[in-house]
């Protein structure tokens, strides 16, 4: 199973759409049989991760950079920086849902063995990738042109080439998964997988290893990092390793992930203080987060348990969702929802009333999902109908 998209289906019959959701996504996007059936409870997780990385980027692509951009010295004082404790929060969201998608990808993948179809995958994200492209070239335009003066990144077709640096993380990790890694974990016992994932997590933790990697390759601790997380997705739905731990431990597990996070912001902001001469700019700095981080990796993983035992009833409505993360992914990262975020004052709400602030964050998240998934059906009504348009311009 692909983490990030689904199979374009061809031989379908097009509905009258009557307005219920469940029936369109029964014609346009089936689940053919049990080998290929989703589980909506992964799904969910699916689409959970993606709000969170919809999240973070609304944060660290406009919230952040207003917070720095030297307008606000009317906040020139400590206690508003203490509602940063908010932005504390989300900092890792970004990295967790990451983390997440590429153990899903394990988790399913590894069933597969050398069975893994790359050029299918390949083709799945290409088409997507190319259809964002198109959009994002298309609609910047329409969009000034029906506004009154608003200011948004206009792109152009080069996007295609240059958005959205995960797709190519994610298919390097499945390229080697195919070719070599999957064949090999699937030959492993027990202890020896636990000792290979003791070591690829070591390899990204130890600060001269990590900076080795770097040094021979930038990036090159992101991939090894991928590559435990699939991994460990694969160990899991192999041997079930934490299947006696109870669920609230997970919880506590995160709990305490989110108190170390908050505790060492704390710190940070102590220490600025201490530095703070009260003549300048109080400037509150907030961690910054890799995918090796320790962290986001334990709170991916506490999540992934979470979820995975959650038992819902299959729903085509999730799993259709879940289908349209890629799609969603696409569509938000980018200059033009930068751009268009940032035509909001996200500074002045967080002072006068944060309550206000992570409702109003969440809901424009949650809007950028929904159009992420407009987008999608719309991707998916051109895959239906292309073959159909094909017997007009082929001879036979």
């Amino acid at each position: 199973m692909n983490a990030l998209s689904y199979h374009i289906p061809v031989n379908i019959h097009w509905p009258c759409y009557t307005g219920h959701l469940s029936q369109f996504i029964r014609e346009v996007h089936p689940l053919k049989d049990m080998k290929t059936r989703r589980e909506s409870n992964i799904e969910l997780l699916r689409v959970f991760a993606m709000v969170m990385i919809i999240v973070y980027h609304i944060y660290c692509h406009c919230v952040d950079g207003q917070l720095n951009d030297g307008i606000y010295t009317a906040f020139n004082n400590t206690g508003f920086y203490k509602k940063l404790f908010i932005l504390d929060a989300i900092a890792p969201f970004g990295k967790i849902g990451n983390a997440i998608f590429i153990m899903i990808s394990g988790y399913f993948m590894i069933l597969k063995g050398n069975q893994i179809d790359l050029g299918k995958t390949a083709k799945k994200l290409l088409l997507q990738l190319g259809f964002a492209a198109v959009l994002l070239t298309v609609i910047p335009p329409v969009v000034l042109m029906s506004t009154d003066g608003i200011k948004i990144s206009l792109l152009n077709i080069n996007v295609f080439n240059s958005m959205s640096w995960f797709a190519g993380y994610y298919f390097t990790v499945i390229v080697f998964a195919g070719i070599f890694f999957n064949k090999y974990l699937n030959e492993l016992d027990k202890p020896q997988y636990v000792r290979l994932l003791f070591v690829l997590f070591a390899i990204t933790q130890f600060s001269w290893t990590y900076s080795l990697l770097e040094s021979l390759a930038k990036g090159l601790s992101t991939f090894i990092t991928g590559v435990f997380l699939y991994g460990l997705g694969g160990f899991i739905q192999k041997y079930n390793p934490f299947e006696k731990i109870r669920g609230y431990i997970w919880v506590l597990a995160i709990i305490a992930a989110f108190a170390l996070i908050f505790i060492s912001n704390y710190n940070i902001y102590l220490q600025d203080l201490q530095n703070y001469n009260g003549t300048d700019l109080f400037e509150r700095n907030i961690l910054r987060y890799h995918d090796s981080y320790f962290i986001p990796l334990l709170i991916s993983a506490s999540l992934f348990e979470l979820f995975r035992r959650v038992r819902i009833p299959q729903s085509r409505v999730i799993n259709f969702m879940g289908g349209a993360t890629f799609m969603v992914y696409l569509l938000h990262d980018n200059g033009f929802a930068y751009s268009i975020w940032a035509t909001q004052d996200w500074i002045d709400l967080l002072y006068s009333n944060p309550c206000l602030y992570m409702f109003k964050h969440l809901a424009w998240a949650m809007a950028v999902f929904g159009i992420g998934m407009i987008g999608y059906s719309v991707y998916l009504f051109i895959g239906w109908l292309a073959p159909r348009c094909m017997r007009f311009a082929i001879k036979s």
